[in-house]
């Protein structure tokens, strides 16, 4: 240390004395003449000496450290052959818990009737809606009407059910009592036959003995009256019987008139019951109409955003309310073409980055057809533990295993960075004995970040990743 002060005092001395001498206070005067007539040459003089220095300086850095660096092995990122390549693509995240609560119909907002962070019921009402800004609410109205429309209706269907019972038994016994009419001139059929028969007797016995006397006018009389007696009884016997059966005409227009009315009473019968039917849908279709009127939750949860106010306008779809709910099922769905859907393995399980977490989970379910245009959907379980770091409609990053494990060598895949090519060749660079080896390859497929080796590669052999590497330089791999 205190040889080296020495020199330093040594060194500044032979300055000062340097500086004293007469020859150099006269260069150093021309040289200050020289800067102040040319002061912008001077500066660019100066600042190029500089720069040489600084680069002089580089140069012996850098050829220090190329000497020393090449003694010592490069560390290098490898790929080995044999892992399944990983796909990295987004998924959305579904919450089934979570439910925004949208208006059904046009109104203003009456009233709000929760508040954020408030714990619900299912069916709990949202907001109240109207239909004009003084609170009119046409939908009640209809509702109420629907309700007294269906009261007359059940109060009076009764009655009315009464009404037609009554007029078929009224059918019923007019039938009855044209039957019994038959049946009693059936029988006086009988008793008209008896004294035709008599009539018919004596006519004979007077036109017999008128016969012998035909100037007999007593008889003459006798016999007009009873012939006139037997025409009419023949004339009532022929009518009654007309009557009284029953495939003639009068017994058939009694039949087919009861049968007419009672089927008139069965429709009426039949439109009464359908009445009180209608009467109970249009009650339950205002019901529906007017519940539009008070949005309400499907699910019991939590309140956590109110996206109206008091006395602003709606229209059918302005979102109200979201609720999310007290049980939550979270999927994570990706999007992917058919030829990596087709080739996902089971092996592996896939990798789900939630914000600076990483698990691993098997997909549950992977589509057999196409569901988004051509794409194919791969559908994840995301565990509950991670509910408050996703929200529902958001995208999370999944690395999806594509091929088998330990592939064999005839199909290899490795990352699209760790490939070079040229115009006609396409090479890698892979570890052979801790040195960097150019290995030349034939690609096939891509599958993200992967593509597939259709030649040039064995299972087992380790694929540079950096691209600053050199054939021959020795590495040393890590993983």
């Amino acid at each position: 240390m205190s040889l080296a002060i020495t020199k330093i005092k040594v060194f500044y001395k032979y300055i000062t004395g340097l500086i004293k001498k007469k020859s150099f206070k006269r260069f150093y005067a021309k040289q200050v003449i020289r800067i102040r007539k040319h002061p912008l040459l001077s500066f660019c003089l100066v600042l190029f000496l500089l720069f040489l220095l600084i680069l002089v300086g580089n140069i012996l850095s850098f050829k220090k450290t190329q000497v020393v660096a090449s003694n010592k092995p490069q560390q290098v990122q490898v790929y080995s052959i044999g892992k399944a390549p990983t796909l990295t693509v987004n998924a959305k995240i579904d919450k089934s818990g979570v439910i925004k609560i949208t208006s059904q119909t046009s109104g203003v907002v009456q009233e709000i009737n929760v508040n954020e962070g408030d714990e619900v019921g299912q069916g709990t009402q949202i907001v109240s809606l109207s239909t004009n800004d003084q609170g009119g609410n046409v939908p009640a109205l209809q509702a109420q009407l629907a309700q007294d429309q269906l009261q007359n209706t059940n109060e009076t269907y009764s009655e009315q059910s009464d009404i037609i019972q009554k007029q078929r038994d009224i059918a019923n016994n007019q039938d009855e009592n044209a039957s019994d009419l038959r049946n009693i001139q059936n029988q006086s059929i009988a008793d008209t036959q008896s004294l035709l028969n008599l009539n018919n007797q004596i006519l004979q016995t007077l036109q017999q003995n008128l016969a012998n006397d035909p100037t007999n006018l007593q008889d003459q009389e006798l016999v007009a009256q009873y012939q006139n007696s037997v025409n009419g009884l023949n004339s009532t016997i022929q009518n009654t019987q007309y009557q009284a059966s029953n495939t003639n005409p009068p017994a058939v227009l009694a039949d087919e008139q009861r049968d007419l009315t009672l089927k008139q009473l069965d429709v009426q019968q039949k439109s009464l019951d359908l009445s009180r039917e209608m009467n109970q849908v249009q009650l339950s279709i205002a019901q529906v109409n007017e519940a539009m009127m008070f949005p309400s939750t499907p699910i019991a949860g939590t309140v956590d955003k109110i996206y109206v106010r008091v006395g602003q306008a709606v229209t059918p779809g302005t979102v109200i309310a979201q609720v999310t709910g007290d049980t939550q099922a979270i999927t994570a769905v990706a999007s992917i073409p058919q030829n990596i859907a087709n080739r996902i393995t089971a092996v592996e399980n896939s990798q789900l980055h939630i914000g600076n977490s990483i698990f691993e989970e098997v997909p549950l379910y992977v589509s057999g057809e196409a569901t988004d245009n051509n794409l194919y959907t791969v559908t994840y379980q995301v565990p509950s533990q991670y509910a408050n770091q996703v929200s529902d409609g958001g995208y999370i990053q999944i690395a999806i295993p594509v091929g088998t494990g330990n592939t064999s060598a005839s199909d290899p895949f490795v990352p699209i960075d760790a490939i070079f090519q040229t115009q006609t060749d396409s090479y890698l660079f892979i570890v052979d004995h801790k040195v960097a080896k150019a290995e030349k390859v034939q690609l096939g497929q891509v599958f993200g970040d992967y593509t597939e080796i259709l030649s040039g590669l064995k299972n087992g052999d380790q694929v540079i990743l950096d691209r600053n590497i050199i054939a021959g330089t020795k590495v040393s791999p890590t993983p």
